[in-house]
């Protein structure tokens, strides 16, 4: 009966280490789905809330599976409780990503350690845990959070709260009151400037009303002083963004930033968790300002980098970056607010953050957020050559291609042999375009492209053209010629013909068209599905790239209705003569209008 009271001394299955339970190579799999139920439901919830029948329902399964795991676990069954997960003898039971990473880390900041489910759980001890473990925390101290659960007095939900009086005996407690008795007299003066400075910069009533609250001061006396250090907010920001920079060039100098900066990281985390973006970037603008008001850069020895490098650890720019990208359409002042915020961001940022940044800008939409990653994958590729290389067969062949020009460019005026590694690649592009920017003879490099048309792969194949046409390897044309004349040529598939065809017309656009022009007048008595396909391709582009009148006749003459010129034949043909002849119109017009200028000026 999972509803009975609980024993006086239960077995749980606890973490790893912890005694009074066994140790598991593996999160059961009825632990695993309470989280799985949980997940699912997080949208729900906070869309429609817990009144909400839909979110009575959730809430309804996310018990039933809790209650179902106690049938493999009778006695129970525990998680610890960490910033960014929870976990079951030392395995991951649950990482949520954002925004749903709030939940363990709220939870661990108010101090819990441990959470059990112990037999006899009711739906509504569930339904309790679920309000406060959800609850928005913008603007609710971790402080609350461990109130609620003390007051919620759970029987069959055991919660290990950090406490750091939990150790310490009668007399030790009396003589740390009395010390802080004595702290609290002395600091007097200092706990009223901070608490004045929490007045001043509340954003809201209800926060300057705690902070007044916090000197025992009556309405009036908590009105006067609001009045009176209002004017004095410069002064307060000021105060703090200086002891700050100050700590920090001391810091570093004893060679121990750290010791500043990881309060600082965390407490960019806490703003991005509570979704503070403004104040966020707000933080940051003011420090690195503050640094160069107060230092001269030359003394700042790459501080501003490592400043923006321990605010902005990579987990949390992808996340910003990626809220940025989205962000556009649907909140366009937001959408500025943040962009501007990440432009300081990344003109600040250290260059090591190429492998973190590069596959970034490969899943981005096209839009400002990525071409601001890219431009700092620009400006982080010299010096991370190697680096970039090794990132580059993981990539699209669009990101893929646009970083190995960009090494192509820092090769040429270094060490070339950098892209040596990309002979190999598994990305045909890759090494077709390695294999071009090593060459030292383009003549040489056309005979290699030309053998791997012969290849039995497409893609190598599509991959050679590309490159052709990328380093404009001109030696290749006559070859190009000779394998459409081929009679085997039209046994290649369509796309790749079209490619080739293509392809001529970049290297050479007088021979590719005098080529295509008796490709479309090559017939025979009877209908050929095969040379049709090939005809069609010839047409289309005859269309598309034909520099003077020449081919009009082929082409009107494929547009006749005769046996060996298929309907779809006549349809490209028609299209492309019709092409032509506007392109010729208009180019005879422009002439006809520059001669006009002319003669006018003259």
């Amino acid at each position: 009966d999972h509803h009975s009271p609980a024993p006086a001394a239960v077995d749980l299955v606890r973490p790893a280490g912890s005694a009074g339970g066994p140790n598991y190579d593996e999160v059961p799999e009825a632990l695993q789905y309470i989280f799985e139920r949980l997940e699912r439901s997080l949208p729900t919830l906070r869309q429609y809330g817990f009144d909400h029948p839909e979110g009575q329902a959730r809430c309804r399964g996310i018990y039933r599976a809790a209650v179902d795991a106690l049938r493999d676990m009778q006695h129970g069954y525990s998680w610890s409780v960490y910033p960014y997960c929870f976990t079951f003898c030392g395995m991951a039971l649950w990482e949520p990503a954002p925004p749903h990473d709030r939940i363990p880390y709220l939870l661990a900041a108010a101090g819990v350690e441990e959470m059990a489910i112990l037999p006899g759980i009711t739906q509504e001890e569930m339904l309790v845990w679920l309000r406060i473990a959800l609850a928005d925390p913008i603007g609710v101290g971790d402080g609350d959070i461990a109130a609620a659960l003390w007051e919620a007095r759970f029987e069959h939900i055991r919660l290990t709260i950090r406490d750091d009086f939990a150790d310490a005996d009668a007399a030790a407690q009396a003589k740390f009151y009395a010390e802080a008795d004595d702290l609290e007299a002395i600091a007097q003066d200092d706990l009223a400037e901070v608490a004045a400075m929490a007045v001043t910069t509340a954003t809201t009533h209800e926060q300057a009303l705690k902070a007044s609250v916090a000197l025992a001061l009556d309405p009036a006396e908590r009105a006067a002083l609001k009045t009176q250090v209002s004017a004095d907010m410069d002064r307060w920001h000021d105060r703090h963004l200086y002891l700050l920079v100050e700590a920090l060039h001391d810091a570093k100098a004893r060679d121990d930033p750290a010791l500043v900066l990881k309060p600082l990281a965390h407490a960019m985390v806490r703003l991005t968790i509570r979704e503070h973006y403004a104040e966020l970037f707000a933080t940051h603008r003011t420090l690195l300002d503050g640094m160069a008001k107060r230092y001269r850069e030359s003394r700042f020895d790459g501080t501003s980098g490592l400043l923006t490098g321990w605010m902005f650890p990579s987990p949390l720019l992808v996340q910003l970056t990626t809220q940025v990208a989205m962000s556009e359409a649907a909140d366009p002042a937001h959408h500025d607010m943040m962009l501007q915020g990440l432009s300081r961001v990344f003109a600040a940022l250290p260059d090591n953050r190429l492998a973190d940044m590069l596959p970034l800008a490969d899943k981005l939409p096209p839009g400002d957020a990525r071409e601001l990653v890219f431009a700092y994958v620009d400006r982080s590729l010299e010096g991370n050559e190697e680096a970039a290389v090794a990132l580059l067969d993981k990539l699209s062949p669009t990101t893929a291609q646009r970083t190995l020009s960009a090494l192509a460019a820092l090769a040429e005026e270094g060490d070339a042999t950098i892209l040596r590694p990309l002979l190999i690649s598994p990305n045909r592009a890759l090494r077709c375009e390695a294999m071009a920017l090593l060459a030292d003879d383009k003549v040489e490099l056309g005979r290699r492209l030309l053998r791997m048309l012969e290849s039995s792969d497409g893609a190598l194949r599509a991959a050679a053209l590309t490159t052709m046409v990328n380093h404009s390897v001109r030696s290749a044309g006559p070859g190009l010629v000779g394998l459409v004349e081929r009679n085997d040529f039209s046994k290649r598939p369509a796309d790749e013909q079209e490619s080739m065809f293509e392809t001529l017309f970049q290297l050479n656009a007088a021979r590719a068209q005098s080529l295509l022009t008796d490709v479309v007048l090559k017939h025979g008595l009877m209908a050929d599905d095969a040379l049709d396909t090939t005809r069609t391709a010839a047409a289309k582009l005859l269309g598309k790239h034909a520099i003077n009148p020449d081919p009009l006749q082929a082409l009107e003459q494929a547009t006749r209705r005769r046996p060996w010129n298929s309907p779809s034949l006549r349809t490209v043909a028609t299209r492309a003569m019709n092409e032509l002849r506007n392109r010729l119109r208009d180019r005879a017009q422009q002439r006809a209008e520059k001669r006009n200028q002319q003669e006018a000026e003259a």
